[in-house]
């Protein structure tokens, strides 16, 4: 009897941590089904949707039809995981490349969705950051438009105003004005202003990303994955981003050591802002 009660014990603690685990960071809806098309080696077709939930509660879809080849993720980085839609990485991929075909999303969102979908399909943290790594700075960028609202004699500031929402080094351009009509009830008469987002360009090299990618495994090694924490950022990815805050102070991004929840003491391993900023020696 002890036996037994000792057994449900272990297979409950078991259970337990592994719904949390796969909780903290999203979950999948569905399974991948394919079938290979008959003109194209590499391309397949979904043949019914799938979905992963991500740990903000975003819902990212891949449609049935849906035709998927890897190509949003680079080639010269397929060694890391031995191509797109192998083991692992698979379910991650086919939501990558889904969400980048659709870009119903601002692409640096697209990209981290596919780093928590790797750490919900059980990769190695160090290798989904290598991979979130590569679509960062390699994969699809594409152009967005924010709506800002801003005093009527205050327009030429929407554009400050629409890059805090976007990545460093993106450009803004003012494409339309908007007055909004009737009388204001309180302060001066606002207008929106639709600016359009310019992504910012390509920096790195091949070589740059091997570096990226060796420091990561340095500094990673097979420390456990830490789940998730919200985090205040000078930008949103949410399709309806809450007015910008001007004048935030930037978040730290010296890599190798990121801050604990909280603001708590300086903690070991590469966290996602720094591989973003991430820079050669010699810039």
């Amino acid at each position: 009897m002890q036996r037994l009660i000792l057994f449900l014990f272990l297979f409950f603690i078991g259970t337990s941590a592994s719904l949390c685990h796969a909780q903290s960071f999203g979950k999948y809806v569905g399974t991948v089904r394919t079938e290979w098309l008959d003109n194209d080696n590499r391309k397949m077709r979904l043949l019914a949707p799938f979905s992963y939930v991500d740990p903000k509660g975003v819902t990212w879809t891949a449609p049935a039809g849906w035709v998927i080849d890897g190509a949003s993720i680079p080639v010269f980085a397929w060694s890391v995981i031995g191509g797109p839609f192998n083991g692992r990485y698979r379910d991650a991929s086919v939501i990558h490349d889904v969400a980048c075909d659709q870009k119903a999303h601002p692409w640096e969102a697209v990209h981290e969705a596919f780093y928590w979908a790797m750490m919900a399909s059980g990769v190695e943290p160090w290798r989904a950051k290598v991979m979130y790594a590569a679509v960062y700075h390699f994969g699809p960028r594409w152009p967005r438009l924010i709506t800002v609202s801003v005093p009527e004699n205050e327009v030429s500031s929407a554009q400050e105003r629409a890059l805090t929402q976007a990545e460093p080094g993106s450009d803004a351009t003012v494409v339309r004005v908007r007055p909004q009509p009737g009388p204001q009830l309180s302060g001066p008469r606002r207008d929106k202003v639709d600016v359009q987002i310019q992504p910012p360009p390509k920096t790195l090299t091949q070589q740059d990303f091997e570096n990226l990618k060796q420091r990561i495994i340095d500094t990673e090694g097979d420390q456990p994955a830490a789940a998730p924490k919200p985090a205040a950022r000078n930008r949103s990815f949410n399709a309806n981003p809450p007015p910008p805050t001007v004048g935030a102070a930037p978040a730290e991004r010296s890599l190798g050591m990121r801050r604990g929840g909280g603001g708590g003491a300086a903690e070991p391993g590469v966290s996602l802002s720094d591989i973003r900023a991430y820079k050669p020696a010699d810039q």
